[in-house]
């Protein structure tokens, strides 16, 4: 397999030295994979597809993170900015009309803090019946006598 220096694996597990004896110090080698990691996309602001785009972009930190602990890539370099994620029309829309910035000033913070506001509320400012909920779908054994196992 062809590694990013351009030497195959076989080449790369023998000892590297120069012509006249001396060791050189070891590079280490990622293999070149066909598959990129691509970070999730915010096309839609409302509150469901946010909450499943938080989990996705989460899952995409930590491959690219995962990527350049093996590599020694800088991750601040790897990762894709929110910003350069969001769909530029819906983003220019929120930054005029609901948070009163400029498109060209809008930071990754207040994009973040933003979408976290929008998660964090309850979808349609309506909160559902509890009691109603915890009666048609919790369901407890109590001859279980771990009460964590319940």
């Amino acid at each position: 397999m062809k590694t990013r220096s351009g030497r195959t694996t076989a080449d790369t597990s023998r000892q590297d030295q120069d012509d006249d004896g001396s060791e050189r110090t070891a590079t280490m080698n990622v293999p070149i994979t066909s598959s990129a990691i691509l970070p999730p996309w915010v096309k839609d602001i409302s509150h469901a597809s946010l909450v499943q785009w938080k989990k996705k972009r989460h899952e995409y930190e930590d491959a690219i993170s995962a990527r350049c602990s093996a590599s020694g890539e800088d991750i601040s370099k790897a990762l894709m900015t929110v910003k350069s994620t969001f769909d530029h029309a819906l983003l220019k829309m929120l930054c005029k009309y609901d948070w009163e910035v400029p498109f060209e000033s809008i930071t990754e913070e207040r994009i973040l803090t933003e979408i976290d506001k929008i998660v964090n509320n309850v979808k349609n400012g309506s909160i559902v019946n509890i009691d109603a909920l915890f009666d048609d779908e919790l369901r407890m054994d109590l001859h279980e006598s771990d009460v964590h196992a319940r």
